[in-house]
């Protein structure tokens, strides 16, 4: 039985149907049981002020029967986002029952979460036995018969990958009676798994995961390995995405005409293509980038790698407030901060995931390079300096200023925002062995993901580009016109004219003291809408209408009188700091919340401008 994707703002059970919900540590094989028992029907769900998904699902072979997927923990007690999604699940539902995934190879940690359950949950359990091929390879062998007659519940050895059990499971949880666990009976988990497990010291090990971690935890070679994977997920996000990217616009800009072929060019259709489908697409044009990017990372926490990423990295950033794995978004936000700040999920502890979010935008996205070209064409001559490219080497400079940034920002956040309780908490990273991950699941995972960005985040980029659509093709004399029920549209003769000017040169006063005339304040507005539109306003701004033009922009800029050397550092230096991208303050606040939004804008700003107003002030000083 399928069912859509969706997202629900809170958990509840479904109307007339028994709800079982899968708990279990992270690397336990727990969601791939979840998908063979749901067939893959699934629809994922964020609880309130989580950042961690719960994927539901219909049971096969019962249309009454609903599973849950509950996040991965290690423990039911202290802090993190997971532990607090399963306890107020466990609390708050009135659940049918629960389907515990306990790995063979980790038999005793397995053991302390079940008696953890325990203590919070006094309803029917069935025990999921996984990884016995693994922990056999370690030399581990765990009695199945003895576990379920110590334990007094049943278990079912199964294997999510191959599908081993899955039908002896679902029987249990559809027709069997299972009896109600005993809460208060005497439990010695350690005592229970030297009982029922035995390892044989003459086993074949997992050599391979020995062999490998000599290389890749390596306190040299392996952070020269972790650059090199970082860099392909940073390439494959940039350059594998370009064309379906390019697909993408395309397509929108094909419907933009066919609208407009077939009803004309006037007020409405000109509002559909340049609001509705310009919005449209700004979301759209960002998924093959988000579902690269995520398909990524799902490839590297199943092969076991991200947490290795984890342990590398950890160590510099949680002096940040981060941790080891905040370095995935960080770099993926030189090529998009909207995937990158999604990416952040990968993180449990939410007050290092949020730190991590707020200093993401600092990175120096794609999106700001065209900028960045525009602005060291005119100031920078194209020579070379010996074997180095003297543009390219100030480029290299601009980007160095904005990792500078994030680290310093990360630090100041670290000190000046309070930790949740006086004592540093500490976090268990487990190192599972290697595995070769599951296509399939990957792929279906970066599915559900990427539906929930687009309906997360599809309305307030609409309605955002839709305000800048009217600011900047509107103009104060066609309101007169429009009350005459008139729909003939007429351009506005210059932007100029147009209400985004009007506004741009009421704003201009705040804009006087880095440099900015009206014409930067309107280019400045509108990179609200996307960075790189600065430059395309800007030609417009110029009469440059022809896109082929644009590329001349440096010239006519370098010949204003009103746009000086000192005016175009201001400008670069605004652009390395300050947030402007409609995109990412929209995913933020479908991560985050209003709150972080505003903070992110009053930060970035007050940033921009005041290196700003120095750079502007020193260098006009320097160059008179």
């Amino acid at each position: 039985m399928s069912s859509t994707v969706a997202c629900h703002t809170e958990p509840n059970i479904v109307k007339g149907k028994q709800t079982w919900v899968l708990i279990g540590p992270p690397n336990s094989g727990k969601s791939s049981i979840f998908n063979k028992l749901t067939g893959l029907h699934q629809k994922a769900s964020n609880f309130p002020g989580v950042t961690v998904d719960v994927v539901t699902g219909t049971l096969k072979g019962s249309k009454n029967l609903v599973l849950s997927d509950l996040p991965g923990t290690y423990s039911l007690k202290g802090p993190g986002e997971e532990v607090r999604v399963v306890r107020e699940t466990l609390e708050a539902l009135n659940l049918a029952g629960v389907v515990f995934i306990l790995p063979a190879d980790r038999l005793e940690s397995g053991l302390l979460l079940l008696e953890e359950l325990r203590e919070l949950y006094d309803g029917k359990i069935i025990i999921a036995l996984t990884m016995v091929d693994l922990a056999r390879k370690k030399g581990i062998h765990v009695d199945q018969a003895s576990l379920e007659k110590m334990l007094g519940i049943p278990v079912v050895q199964v294997h999510g990958r191959t599908g081993f059990g899955i039908a002896q499971l679902q029987k249990k949880i559809i027709f069997e009676n299972l009896p109600i666990v005993c809460k208060n009976c005497p439990w010695a988990p350690f005592e229970i798994a030297s009982q029922v497990s035995t390892r044989h010291e003459g086993a074949q090990h997992t050599r391979l995961t020995l062999l490998l971690d000599n290389f890749i935890l390596h306190p040299v070679l392996g952070y020269v390995f972790m650059f090199l994977v970082l860099f392909i997920i940073f390439q494959a996000v940039f350059v594998f995405a370009e064309p379906m990217m390019a697909f993408v616009e395309n397509l929108v800009l094909q419907v933009h005409l066919f609208v407009e072929n077939t009803w004309g060019r006037n007020l409405i259709t000109r509002f559909i293509g340049d609001g509705l489908l310009t919005g449209i697409g700004s979301v759209l044009v960002f998924v093959p980038q988000i579902a690269i990017l995520f398909f990524l990372i799902t490839l590297l926490e199943d092969t076991g790698y991200l947490s290795r990423m984890s342990v590398l990295s950890d160590s510099l950033f949680r002096k940040l407030g981060m941790e080891g794995l905040s370095i995935v978004p960080l770099l993926s936000g030189f090529a998009c901060a909207v995937p990158a700040i999604m990416s952040t999920r990968i993180i449990k502890n939410k007050r290092r995931r949020l730190i991590t979010m707020f200093v993401t935008p600092l990175t120096s996205c794609s999106a700001r390079l065209p900028v960045y070209l525009l602005i060291v064409g005119i100031l920078i001559p194209n020579v070379y300096v010996g074997p180095i490219q003297l543009q390219g080497l100030v480029l290299f400079g601009i980007y160095m200023i904005s990792i500078i940034a994030v680290l310093a920002s990360a630090w100041i956040v670290n000190k000046i925002v309070p930790a949740e309780n006086d004592k540093p908490i500490g976090s268990i990273i487990e190192l599972p062995d290697y595995q070769i991950p599951s296509l399939r699941n990957a792929l279906y995972s970066t599915w559900l993901k990427v539906l929930i960005f687009i309906k997360g985040v599809t309305k307030i980029i609409v309605i955002m580009t839709i305000i800048l659509w009217i600011l900047g093709n509107i103009s104060i004399e066609q309101f007169s016109s429009l009350a005459d029920g008139k729909l003939e549209y007429v351009e506005p003769a210059s932007i100029e004219e147009s209400l985004l000017g009007h506004i741009g040169k009421a704003i201009q006063p705040v804009f006087d003291p880095i440099g900015y005339d009206w014409k930067i304040t309107v280019g400045v507005l509108s990179s609200f809408a996307a960075r790189e539109v600065f430059v395309s306003t800007m030609a417009s701004l110029y009469g440059l209408m022809d896109e082929s033009a644009i590329e001349h922009l440096h010239d006519f800029l370098a010949h204003d009188e009103a746009i000086t050397t000192p005016v175009l550092l201001s400008l670069l230096v605004f652009y390395i700091f300050a947030m402007l991208c409609m995109s990412t303050l929209a995913i933020m606040k479908h991560e985050a919340g209003w709150k972080m939004v505003l903070w992110e804008i009053a930060y970035t700003w007050s940033l921009a401008y005041l290196f700003a107003f120095i750079v502007y002030k020193a260098s006009s000083h320097l160059l008179v």
